[in-house]
């Protein structure tokens, strides 16, 4: 729970929500359902290439360097840059300094991550 704690009430809430009632030998790590859905259906709402962006940032961990994104991601750089703006505007990443980003939160990552098949993302290289 510790690294929820700088989330919203409404992730707060549902954690709680989520962990009572829950088996004291259930999975700690497990995030509730409805927290899990609810970065889910922020990443979804934002355009497909900043989704692609997204699945290659979570891949290469909580920080990541804008070249490296512009290396893994098959989309003109134009694109990515305007990727990379819509996630920071939906407060999914950061801007971590002049040249990279970072996730706004763990969970955040974790979530993308865990989507992620064991085939390669369409467009990630």
């Amino acid at each position: 729970m510790g690294r929820l704690s700088s989330f919203p009430p409404f992730f707060l809430v549902s954690c709680a929500r989520g962990l009572r009632g829950r088996p004291l030998d259930a999975n700690p790590g497990a995030l509730p359902w409805d927290v899990a859905q609810s970065v889910r259906q922020r990443v979804v709402a934002l355009p497909a290439t900043a989704q692609q962006v997204l699945r290659a940032a979570a891949v290469v961990g909580r920080v990541m360097e804008r070249a490296v994104l512009l290396d893994m991601v098959a989309q003109p750089v134009a694109a990515i840059l305007e990727a990379l703006d819509a996630a920071c505007q939906a407060r999914l990443l950061e801007e971590e300094g002049r040249a990279a980003y970072r996730f706004a939160h763990d969970v955040i990552r974790d979530v993308i991550e865990s989507d992620l098949s064991a085939a390669p993302p369409e467009g990630v290289s």
